[in-house]
């Protein structure tokens, strides 16, 4: 799960969102992102039809999110397999991390040193005060008016945002709602599994908006390229019949 995820915790940084604004009629929406730090490339492709939503990475990978029951699929095309992860799954996550976290602190500090750069996690030492700012700052990305905002831990900025309005990008209520939830359960698993996910996420309720420019040190710099609300193909939101489901293991602590 830890490669699924390796890239689309920046995925969520970029598009956390907030669960007030503007919105506009009914429609699907369609978000192209561009990784500035990769001459432009194409990042990833975010599609809403609720009450799913299907994220493509430009390997090949994807995600699709069904809202109704808050579970998200990660797809991996080249297995022809999928993954399936929702609350209870964190919830066991955050088990199996709190075990382990209880065993590493009896191990000498070289090894115990050792295992945690393996699993790209470190036991807490002091919880960095984060804080997140909007400044008075616009600007413009993709055509659409956007806010400048900037996360700090400790005090020292980590990451920087641009934030537009959802009717600014054509959203309707319904699916600035999916992206909502998807995006808390990403969280919650993030918060569970630790650096499994990126951990430079402001709180959902601070951003007010849609991020269509993300640029900090650990998630590279990506913005909106462009943007549409045409009707999205019903098909695009299924699991192809031919995948298999990937089951996870036992993860009881």
């Amino acid at each position: 799960m830890a490669a699924v995820f390796s890239k689309n915790g920046l995925r969520a940084v970029l598009l956390f969102t907030a669960l007030s604004g503007s919105f506009c009629a009914q429609a699907d929406t369609t978000l192209t992102y561009q990784d500035k730090n990769n001459n432009d490339a194409e990042a990833f492709i975010l599609s809403i039809k609720p009450p799913f939503l299907r994220m493509d990475e430009a390997g090949g990978m994807w995600m699709l999110y069904d809202s109704k029951a808050d579970v998200i699929y990660a797809v991996q095309p080249a297995q022809k397999s999928y993954t399936k992860m929702d609350r209870s799954m964190a919830e066991q996550l955050g088990g199996v991390m709190s075990a382990v976290e209880e065993q590493l602190k009896n191990l000498p500090p070289e090894q115990r040193a050792a295992i945690e750069q393996m699993m790209g996690k470190t036991l807490p030492k002091k919880k960095a005060k984060t804080e997140y700012t909007l400044t008075n700052n616009y600007r413009e990305q993709a055509g659409v008016k956007c806010q400048v905002g900037h996360l700090l831990k400790d005090g020292k900025m980590r990451h920087e945002f641009c934030i537009a309005k959802p009717d600014a990008l054509g959203m309707s209520k319904e699916d600035y709602a999916v992206m909502t939830k998807m995006f808390e359960l990403m969280g919650t698993l993030r918060d569970k599994a630790g650096s499994m996910f990126e951990q430079d996420l402001p709180d959902p309720s601070e951003l007010k908006g849609v991020a269509v420019e993300s640029n900090g040190p650990n998630g590279g710099h990506q913005v909106l390229s462009k943007f549409n609300n045409d009707k999205l193909p019903a098909d695009n939101f299924k699991l192809p019949a031919d995948y298999r489901q990937e089951v996870m293991p036992s993860m009881t602590p």
